[in-house]
């Protein structure tokens, strides 16, 4: 009786430890668990995505310019902060991998890549396909916390527009409206209100055929101009990364210049007392 009670035993251990082991190796196939878009709300019009998103760059940008001027260093002798460098510490380029770890690196590169950032979407259709990330910088960015910058860039932007390519309705909101004005147009207008039955009136497939049409054109502009924007942006970062400290080289610099005049006249102020004619030895006198 107790031989069958412990080989019982120790077949639903077995059982649990297979089912623990199926579970890990499971969760280890579908990799980690994909970062949220940011773009893809939807309570955010076309609108709402792209001013989200300048707003999103603007504080970063400025955030990446703070750094800068704070920590780079001004004098030539002395050796650049690590985290303004595109290099590690044996001379290598730093990775994109390398750049995700790191958000704090003010170098032109790190914020490029972090300013790009990735497709949350791609992480999701290699979870979904349950395929291994085998890109060390896609395998980084599907493991970011929701809270990293990198998911704020511009590939997800560029991911949800073109998403939105597909979609009539751009927000729920908008959806539901849609559907209530139809509603409206087919029953008596003794059961909608004035408001309902003006939705109504505009509320009509070439109306929405003419928005779907201005939002691709929308969409297909807004790209071009945040591509150009942010290269833009970027090749301004990459001159005040080389001018600051050349700016303020130079204050010292005039900082020591003024200092110099001061001490001109300092002794120009003692020359003053000297007399208007040098008197050598051979004089006779004294004037």
């Amino acid at each position: 009786m107790n031989n069958k009670r412990l080989t019982i035993c120790f077949a639903l251990l077995g059982i649990i430890l297979i089912s623990m082991m199926v579970l890990v190796f499971r969760a280890h196939a579908e990799g980690p668990t994909p970062p949220p878009n940011p773009y893809d709300d939807g309570s955010l019009n076309i609108d709402d995505v792209i001013s989200l998103y300048h707003n999103n760059m603007n504080t970063e940008f400025n955030r990446y310019i703070t750094l800068l001027m704070t920590k780079i260093p001004t004098d030539p002798k002395q050796p650049d902060d690590q985290e303004g460098k595109a290099f590690d510490a044996t001379g290598k380029p730093l990775t994109p991998e390398q750049c995700l770890n790191d958000p704090n690196n003010y170098s032109t590169y790190c914020v490029s890549v972090n300013m790009i950032g990735g497709d949350s979407t791609a992480c999701e259709l290699n979870k979904t396909a349950n395929l291994p990330l085998k890109d060390p910088d896609l395998q980084k960015f599907c493991t970011l916390g929701p809270d990293a910058f990198a998911l704020k860039g511009f590939m997800n932007l560029a991911s949800s527009l073109k998403k939105r390519t597909n979609k009539v309705f751009q927000t729920s909101q908008e959806q539901s409206d849609y559907i209530n004005a139809m509603v409206c147009l087919g029953i008596s207008s003794g059961i909608c209100d004035e408001a309902q039955q003006k939705q109504a009136q505009v509320a009509n497939q070439t109306q929405k055929a003419m928005e779907v049409s201005s939002n691709l054109t929308k969409i297909q502009n807004e790209l071009v101009a945040a591509k150009n924007t942010l290269d833009q942006t970027l090749s301004a970062y990459d001159q005040l990364r080389t001018a600051w400290p050349m700016h303020l080289k130079y204050k010292e610099i005039y900082s020591l210049l003024e200092e110099y005049r001061d001490h001109l006249v300092d002794v120009r102020h003692q020359t003053d007392l000297f007399p208007s004619k040098f008197i050598d030895m051979t004089t006779t006198s004294c004037k």
